[in-house]
């Protein structure tokens, strides 16, 4: 399991465009951001588009 569906939602939620954003997700912590982030990260850019910050 990559995350909890808490996690998940907080992805979603939050939309990470950065991996200190991913890192700020209660329970990703610098493993799971070293192993999946630009993935995740990747995901959210895709689904909402990049962030114009």
């Amino acid at each position: 399991m990559i995350c909890t569906n808490r996690q998940a939602l907080d992805v979603v939620l939050s939309a990470p465009q950065t991996m200190e954003a991913l890192r700020g997700i209660n329970g990703i912590g610098k493993k799971k951001a070293q192993w999946y982030g630009k993935d995740l990260i990747a995901i959210v850019r895709e689904f909402f588009g990049p962030s114009d910050a």
